[in-house]
């Protein structure tokens, strides 16, 4: 995504975009294209570190389609897949960055999958 300006107790999560980040007596702080850390912030802040530039985190959308399938809390009947696949791609979404977003089942109609 873009880059965008955050002050930095805002965003303490965020991938540091850019410039390397330095202090006022030109010792790099941290490098560009670093994720930000709890200890990032604090060295950001006491080196008068206010504004950073970073990259959102991405936000993705997951909307599981299919007749078939089914919420894991039902019973499955003969033909039925249980969702399991939202669920892996919100934890593989989540451990490289993103966030993720879970959408109800969207039986097989292209009118529905649209909205």
């Amino acid at each position: 995504g873009k880059p965008s300006v955050h002050k930095v107790w805002d965003e303490p999560t965020a991938i540091l975009a850019g410039d390397t980040l330095f202090s006022k007596a030109f010792e790099m702080i941290i490098p560009s294209n670093h994720e930000i850390r709890p200890v990032d912030i604090g060295v950001m802040l006491a080196s008068g570190n206010l504004e950073v530039t970073v990259y959102k985190k991405p936000r993705v959308g997951i909307i599981p389609t299919g007749t078939e399938i089914i919420k894991p809390i039902e019973k499955p009947e003969e033909g039925d897949i249980i969702d399991s696949n939202s669920g892996m791609f919100a934890s593989e979404i989540s451990q490289n960055g993103g966030i993720p977003k879970r959408y109800d089942i969207v039986e097989d109609d292209k009118d529905e999958i649209y909205k």
